[in-house]
């Protein structure tokens, strides 16, 4: 009985973690920064969550390849110069360890 411990605590563990990691949008919250960059636009959320369990947390960036890059845009520079929340849909992290946006809405 003893050596069942360890593994219940062992496989609690493991599912936490792959729980943490999955695509979703983030808690509302404020953009402290923001910057463009040739490869598309990053912006920080402290406090927005890590859905991804990026290793930036906090920072997240749409792509200038993805398919609807002018539309997410448009809403984080309209959050950002209104200082609304916004919240952004998370399904990846980038090579870096930035979370890769697909999706936002001012919160």
């Amino acid at each position: 009985m003893k050596w069942f411990r360890p593994i219940i605590f062992i496989i609690g563990l493991s599912t936490g973690s792959m729980a943490a990691a999955a695509p979703g949008f983030t808690v509302p919250s404020a953009i402290t920064s923001l910057s463009s960059r040739e490869y598309g636009v990053e912006i920080y959320l402290p406090g927005a969550g890590n859905l991804m369990s990026c290793s930036s947390a906090g920072w997240f960036r749409i792509s200038i390849s993805a398919q609807n890059y002018q539309a997410i845009v448009s809403t984080i520079l309209t959050a950002f110069s209104q200082q609304k929340q916004i919240s952004v849909y998370a399904n990846g992290c980038d090579t870096d360890g930035e979370s890769l946006i697909v999706a936002t809405k001012i919160n």
